[in-house]
């Protein structure tokens, strides 16, 4: 991927289209227009991306999401993931993956550590839209603590999960979704809530 001395000059780093049984490994994406990772489908079981395995990859100083799992993406393993400086308005991980189809499930991410660079209105993972996402420990911090979230769940999420992660703040407005064993390290200068749960986040729960 670019090398720092010539600026940002590519779109994508990685994009993943209809791609089945594939594995990433010890890749970097660093000064992109946009992302480092993308990928999407189309409709029918047999477009959407799908068993994909990302190991140890390192994203910094994007324009746009750091990686995003995108529509008719599912069964996805980020592992060891290590993202720094989130652009204002973007994600370190986004996923928008619309769970009403036969896509947009079961996304497993071990081990992400994310330090933000407190830009305004960034996130560290994002849910946007989609059901069975399963981060186990890790971290995310560094986001500007009154209008960011290390963690966010939003109403279009559900049935997501938290494990043993550290973080400075979390947002949850989906339903069923829980966070287990974690450590609020909380924000210098925090104004707001380390956890924040809003009304559509039926089920919720905080064990540990």
């Amino acid at each position: 991927f670019p090398s720092h001395d010539i600026g940002k000059q590519l779109w994508n780093g990685i994009e993943l289209d209809r791609c089945e049984d594939s594995w990433i490994r010890d890749c970097r994406g660093r000064q992109l227009r946009n992302s480092a990772l993308e990928t999407y489908g189309a409709s029918g079981i047999a477009n959407r991306t799908v068993d994909i395995i990302i190991e140890r990859f390192r994203t910094s100083d994007n324009n746009g999401d750091h990686v995003y799992f995108g529509p008719h993406s599912q069964g996805i393993f980020l592992t060891d993931w290590v993202g720094i400086s989130v652009a204002a308005n973007k994600s370190g991980l986004r996923i928008n993956a619309d769970p009403a189809t036969e896509q947009g499930t079961n996304f497993f991410i071990v081990n992400p550590n994310i330090e933000g660079g407190n830009n305004a209105n960034s996130n560290g993972i994002y849910v946007e839209d989609g059901q069975g996402v399963d981060i186990q420990g890790g971290w995310a911090g560094g986001f500007e603590p009154t209008t960011c979230n290390g963690i966010w769940f939003g109403a279009e999420a559900s049935s997501c999960m938290v494990n043993g992660m550290r973080f400075e703040t979390a947002r949850i407005d989906g339903p069923a979704c829980s966070l287990n064993g974690c450590e609020i390290t909380g924000a210098l200068g925090v104004t707001t809530n380390a956890v924040s749960i809003g009304s559509a986040a039926q089920g919720f729960s905080i064990a540990g």
